[in-house]
């Protein structure tokens, strides 16, 4: 995402990136690493920009909600990433941000829709570490948004390779079936890390 970034002032290019990011974890781990990522990259950053979401404008979907927001993405309500505090005070953070999570089987989420225009839209997908356990794939309405056919990367770690086509025919199921003959090939799903599948495909 910054391989063409190199100039000082470059980083005004960083949101030209066309992503967008869907994840199961309630944590702001990503958020903070590409944030932190970015300003540590380009230290000529104004002070005032690194305390926007403008700065990182990309879709962050978390499909069973997230803790809170960072205090750049929202100045008002955000919490720092490591908040050290009294006990006191961390019981009333953790009364405060305990209903912006939910459990698998709590299945109401606003952004589920907009999370499946994301997918919809997008010309590339790649599943990262997923597992592609049944009722994560039912929720994001997958194989059906699949029906444009995009380009499918994902991780297999430790499948066999049975597995690995079972899940692929899965995938196609969707796909118009006049087009699945010369793409047998995709999606491409491997028995690789995530490190590994992004080297070979990204």
């Amino acid at each position: 995402m910054t391989n063409t970034l190199t100039k000082p002032d470059s980083y005004k290019y960083f949101k030209d990136n066309k992503v967008s990011f869907i994840t199961f974890n309630y944590d702001r781990s990503f958020e903070y690493f590409l944030y932190e990522s970015l300003i540590n990259s380009f230290t000529t950053i104004p002070l005032q920009e690194t305390k926007t979401k403008e700065l990182i404008p990309f879709p962050t979907r978390h499909v069973y909600g997230v803790v809170e927001k960072l205090p750049w993405q929202d100045s008002e309500n955000g919490i720092e990433y490591r908040s050290f505090m009294a006990a006191h005070d961390k019981y009333q953070l953790i009364e405060k941000v305990k209903d912006n999570i939910r459990i698998i089987y709590d299945r109401v989420n606003d952004d589920i829709e907009e999370m499946k225009k994301l997918i919809r839209a997008a010309g590339r997908i790649f599943f990262l570490g997923f597992g592609f356990a049944q009722e994560n794939l039912e929720i994001l309405g997958i194989p059906d948004v699949l029906k444009h056919q995009p380009n499918i990367y994902g991780t297999a770690l430790g499948w066999t390779e049975k597995e690995i086509k079972d899940l692929r025919g899965y995938l196609q199921s969707q796909f118009p079936q006049k087009e699945i003959t010369p793409l047998l090939n995709n999606p491409y799903i491997k028995n690789f890390n995530c490190y590994e599948l992004l080297r070979e495909y990204l």
